[in-house]
C-alpha cells in the first residue's frame, strides 16, 4: 500500500472535507449578506480578498503541524521537491497550452469566466488580488484538494485519489456559473482545470511533500496575475 511520507489524521481529513463544503456554501454566503448589511459595502475585490484571508487563516491554524512537517520534509530533500515542483510546472503548461489550443479550436468565442472575473478584480486592486491569489489561495487549496482529499484516499486508492481530487477541483472552480453558462461552455471550464489538478497531484505523489505543488500555484498564480495587470 502506497503511503506519503507526512499524511494527515482521519480526523483532519474529515475536516477538511466539510470546511470545503462550508467554505463553498456558507462562508461565501455569510459574506455576502454581511457585506450586503454594511452602509458603505466592500467592493467585489475586498470582499473576495476577505474570503482569501479568512480561509487562510482557519487551514494555517488548523493544518499548521501538517504544513510544517511537510516543510521540514522539504529542507531535508530540497532537490527532490523543486525537482518535482519543476516538472509538475513544465507539465502544466505544456498540456494546458495544448488544451486551450483545442478549446479556441472547437469555441473561437469561448472565455472563462473564472479568469475573466479575477481579471476584472486585479485590475480594480492589482496589490489585493497578488496577495490573495499568489499567497493565500495556494496554501488553502493545496492543503485542502492535495492534502486531504488526494491524501486522504492515495493510500487506499491512488487512481481514485487522482480522480476525486481532480474532479473536485474542477468543479468548484465552475459552481458559480452553472446557471449562467451553456452545458457545453460548463464542459470546456471543467476541461481547463484538469491539467492543474493532475500536475498538482502528481507533484505532491512524487515529491512528497505538499510544499512542491504549493510552489507550483504560486508560480502559475504569479503569471496570471502578472498577466492581468
Amino acid at each position: 500500500m502506497k503511503r506519503l511520507s507526512v499524511s494527515l489524521p482521519k480526523k483532519l481529513i474529515t475536516f477538511g472535507l466539510i470546511y470545503l463544503v462550508l467554505q463553498l456554501f456558507v462562508l461565501s454566503t455569510a459574506l455576502s449578506w454581511g457585506n450586503w448589511l454594511l452602509g458603505s459595502p466592500l467592493s467585489s475585490t475586498s470582499l473576495h480578498f476577505l474570503f482569501f484571508a479568512l480561509n487562510f487563516l482557519v487551514i494555517t491554524v488548523v493544518y499548521r503541524d501538517f504544513l510544517i512537517e511537510n516543510f521540514k520534509y522539504l529542507m531535508r530533500n530540497p532537490w527532490k521537491t523543486f525537482r518535482f515542483a519543476g516538472a509538475g510546472l513544465m507539465l502544466y503548461w505544456i498540456v494546458s497550452y495544448a488544451i486551450n489550443y483545442l478549446i479556441i479550436k472547437l469555441s473561437p468565442d469561448f472565455i472563462n469566466a473564472n479568469d475573466a472575473s479575477i481579471s476584472q478584480m486585479t485590475k480594480e486592486n492589482y496589490t489585493l488580488m497578488s496577495i490573495g491569489t499568489i499567497i493565500l489561495v495556494p496554501v488553502v487549496e493545496e492543503t485542502l484538494y492535495r492534502g486531504a482529499v488526494f491524501g486522504g484516499i492515495y493510500g487506499k486508492n491512488p487512481v481514485l485519489a487522482y480522480g476525486v481530487s481532480t474532479a473536485l477541483f474542477s468543479i468548484v472552480h465552475i459552481l458559480s456559473y452553472m446557471d449562467t453558462y451553456t452545458p457545453l461552455q460548463l464542459l470546456l471550464c471543467f476541461v481547463q482545470y484538469l491539467p492543474a489538478g493532475i500536475c498538482l497531484a502528481w507533484s505532491y505523489e512524487k515529491a512528497d511533500s505538499i510544499w512542491a505543488p504549493i510552489l507550483i500555484h504560486i508560480a502559475v498564480n504569479q503569471v496570471g496575475t502578472y498577466s492581468m495587470r
